[in-house]
């Protein structure tokens, strides 16, 4: 959950997503606010599958396509947080 709350921050303070629900637990739900969003949100989930560091699943939440990030296993540690958030810049944030 600790996870969960860090990446959630992040998603929050960047001023190109958004993020979607609540992050209570364990999934984070979100994606770019901007113009084409929905498909921008499926090709970063895919750039992310593909990159092979983190891996996320597309969703929808109320309609909107999303990015699905759960962290559900018990090795995870700030350091992957750290990893997940590299992969999201790059592949929906174009850093």
């Amino acid at each position: 959950l600790d996870n969960a709350k860090i990446f959630a921050d992040w998603v929050e303070q960047e001023r190109q997503l958004e993020l979607l629900g609540s992050s209570r637990f364990n999934i984070v739900c979100f994606r770019h606010k901007h113009a084409g969003s929905d498909a921008k949100t499926l090709a970063a989930v895919a750039a992310m599958q593909a990159d092979g560091r983190a891996f996320t699943t597309a969703t929808q939440w109320h309609g909107k396509t999303a990015v699905r990030a759960a962290f559900d296993n018990w090795a995870t540690g700030p350091e992957d947080v750290a990893i997940l958030i590299q992969a999201v810049k790059g592949s929906l944030l174009g850093d």
